[in-house]
């Protein structure tokens, strides 16, 4: 069974994971990384879904697909600063060439739309993009993420999934599937999309690496969940993705290795204060530290 060393674990930093059949760590992957609107807009209350978007917008820009004889033209295409996958160097590619400006501007609207905390206004310009030009990929991998935002879990895979159907090299394409899969525990599949994203596009990895980690942990593969998730830590140098060390706290926690998860608790409340997984962090960090665990 999935970690079935976990009965020698603290019980306390199994609260992370919230245990179903065979033990899935499902939590791991709603630690704030993954698509940022459907692991962080979550809140009830306005004011927290508004200090969500603003801390995923801020300083982040559309990351276009690359690898392409266009990526280094002189372009007007729409960039958003809403996306899912921040920190990823934009380049554009020969698909976002052929975008009518009419659906150009309809996705442009939508990113105001969701600057400004409009979530349901964002969906209806990205739809109306989407009827102008439906192999507008890009539009496919944001429409996903909203509708992941909203919990439609069948119609943000739909989305994202068009993305790759009408772009084979659309690697944001296969990241939101891989992050979709991954919340919904069907970890082979998450897996095999990381893999193919790392396949098409260098950038994808700072966060295929992690989407491939929780898989395989939950796989039951802890040493190449370790590797990867290690991976993703190098790539992470501005810490955008502190959840990768509670993914690694667990890990050395099968490991009975307390002191080097304590670590990782420890950098992960360094970079995510405000994160909704702070107060658990601190809690299991406190237990351990009375259990002998030395920083």
């Amino acid at each position: 069974m999935l970690l079935s060393r976990s009965t020698h674990t603290l019980t306390g930093i199994r609260r992370f994971c919230k245990r179903q059949s065979g033990g899935v760590c499902s939590a791991l992957l709603l630690a704030g990384i993954g698509l940022p609107l459907a692991a962080q807009v979550t809140s009830s209350n306005p004011s927290t879904n508004a200090a969500a978007i603003d801390r995923h917008t801020e300083n982040s820009n559309w990351p276009f697909n690359d690898t392409t004889a266009a990526a280094h033209r002189k372009v007007q295409v729409p960039v958003c600063s809403l996306e899912p996958f921040p920190g990823i160097p934009d380049t554009v590619s020969v698909a976002d060439l052929r975008v009518p400006e009419k659906a150009q501007n309809e996705y442009q609207k939508a990113c105001t739309a969701f600057q400004q905390k409009h979530l349901p206004q964002t969906e209806q310009h990205l739809r109306k993009a989407l009827d102008i030009y439906p192999a507008y990929a890009r539009g496919w991998v944001m429409l996903g993420a909203i509708l992941g935002t909203e919990q439609q879990m069948d119609e943000a895979r739909v989305a994202c999934a068009r993305a790759v159907d009408t772009d084979a090299s659309a690697w944001d394409g296969y990241l939101c599937l891989s992050e979709l899969s991954g919340r919904e525990q069907r970890w082979a599949e998450s897996l095999s999309e990381g893999n193919r994203a790392v396949e098409l596009s260098a950038a994808s990895r700072p966060y295929a690496y992690y989407f491939n980690a929780v898989a395989l942990f939950n796989l039951n593969l802890v040493n190449e969940s370790e590797k990867q998730a290690m991976q993703a830590a190098e790539l992470d140098r501005k810490h955008q993705r502190p959840a990768i060390h509670l993914l690694l706290a667990r890990i050395c926690e099968s490991r009975q290795d307390h002191t080097a998860a304590a670590g990782h608790l420890r950098e992960f409340l360094r970079y995510a204060q405000d994160s909704p997984q702070s107060r658990m962090a601190k809690e299991e960090l406190a237990q351990l530290e009375q259990e002998g665990a030395t920083p």
